[in-house]
């Protein structure tokens, strides 16, 4: 389900195009999430596999080498953007803690 939803998030300039995954994503439970990222990985380092494998299936040297690279080690960018906001999501609100200096002036006073 999330390709499909991930077949409009192709310019990551236009994140309504990738709104219907982003939203489905965040509301996944932990463990389903874990597996959707698990599944992301695996299947990139098989598009990587099949790079190296058969290099006429990307003869331009520059792109290919390019092309494994984010497929190693990279995630799609809607999958991204997914996890900022479910980490964003868990965080307490923040703020300016209580009785403390923020400028770092206290620590040079000594």
């Amino acid at each position: 389900q999330t390709l499909k939803l991930a077949q409009t998030a192709i310019d990551p300039d236009d994140l309504n195009g990738a709104r219907r995954v982003v939203s489905f994503l965040r509301e996944l439970d932990q463990d389903t999430w874990d597996q959707v990222v698990e599944d992301a990985q695996s299947y990139n380092r098989y598009q990587a596999g099949r790079l190296l494998a058969d290099p006429g299936l990307r003869p331009d040297k520059v792109e290919r080498a390019m092309t494994i690279s984010r497929c190693l080690y990279g995630l799609p960018w809607w999958l991204r953007e997914a996890h900022y906001w479910r980490v964003l999501r868990g965080r307490k609100k923040a703020g300016r803690p209580k009785g403390k200096a923020t400028t770092g002036v206290e620590k040079w006073r000594e």
